[in-house]
């Protein structure tokens, strides 16, 4: 048994109120994870716990030859206040979650991202002014410690730094959420 922390990147739901979860941890970095009964009102791990983006404690059990791991207990580490409230930075969120996914995918250890990430987000969340650009930020920063960055990133649209890492990774897909975003911030 294994007991670390992690930020959800994103779950999906399968037949038989079975979950797989994606969870970016601190000490073997992307894990996914299958949880059983998440929907259950008596379950160990409750479905809420495994939104997109929280910060959770993980108790969980860990073999070599597996490709998902057992999830036996979450907790949440913080609990935000503004982001599921405010229409901005839950949309920041989305599209940081969407990025999150697509880029951490296969990402090993790496504390250092892990804690910039979660600073990020708890600095979002906290922010009552002068936000509007820190996914923009918080996006150059994690493109930087992934190894792709230059000197030009500083001076980089949100549009371009997306499409920079898109060449950057040939295998990183069109983000959705890009053009909500977009929408939003007009």
């Amino acid at each position: 048994m294994e007991k670390t922390w992690g930020i959800v990147l994103g779950s999906v739901h399968l037949p038989g109120g079975k979950t797989v979860v994606r969870i970016f941890t601190e000490t073997r970095g992307t894990v996914p994870f299958l949880v059983h009964n998440t929907h259950n009102r008596n379950a160990a791990v409750r479905s809420l716990l495994l939104m997109p983006l929280h910060v959770v404690e993980i108790d969980y059990e860990y073999r070599e030859n597996r490709e998902l791991q057992t999830l036996k207990e979450v907790q949440l580490m913080r609990q935000y206040v503004t982001i599921p409230y405010d229409p901005l930075k839950q949309t920041m969120a989305l599209f940081l979650a969407e990025f999150l996914t697509h880029a951490l995918r296969r990402e090993g250890k790496n504390p250092a991202l892990l804690h910039y990430v979660a600073e990020a987000l708890r600095y979002l969340d906290e922010a009552e002014k002068d936000f509007t650009s820190m996914h923009v930020e918080m996006l150059r920063g994690i493109v930087d410690f992934l190894g792709y960055g230059t000197p030009q990133l500083q001076e980089m649209s949100l549009r371009e730094l997306v499409a920079y890492y898109r060449e950057v990774v040939p295998e990183f897909p069109a983000l959705s959420s890009l053009a909500v975003l977009h929408d939003v911030l007009r």
